[in-house]
């Protein structure tokens, strides 16, 4: 749910924390940080498709929202306005490819572009 003030948001809700936790554990041999990091289902499923570029994972992310009766309930009534990409420069944005999975499915209610980012953070 978004309520707004003054063209301020006061309130949101995301589907699902993505990281569990992560923690450091010390630099691989080219001298970068690696972690231990544990991710939700969901979490997972969504590194998969925005850092591997795993397309194939597409259905388990749909059967999550299916199966999570909150979201269909929300998404039923209200409406999903997805957070824009930060990067434009991906082979392809993950927020288009799960907005069009939803919209395929029958979840009208679901907006990619109604956000525009005002900082670029390419």
């Amino acid at each position: 749910m978004i309520k707004l003030e003054s063209d301020k948001w006061i309130e949101g809700y995301a589907f699902s924390v993505h990281t569990l936790y992560s923690i450091y554990v010390g630099e691989n041999e080219y001298g970068h940080p690696t972690y231990d990091t544990k991710r939700t289902q969901m979490g997972e499923l969504v590194y998969q498709l925005k850092y591997k570029q795993n397309i194939s994972i597409l259905p388990q992310i749909l059967d999550l929202l299916k199966a999570d009766s909150s979201f269909v309930s929300f998404i039923k009534k209200d409406f999903v306005i997805l957070v824009p990409a930060t990067r434009k420069d991906r082979q392809f944005q993950p927020v288009e490819i799960v907005a069009d999975l939803l919209h395929e499915n029958g979840f009208n209610n679901v907006y990619a572009f109604a956000l525009t980012r005002t900082k670029n953070n390419d």
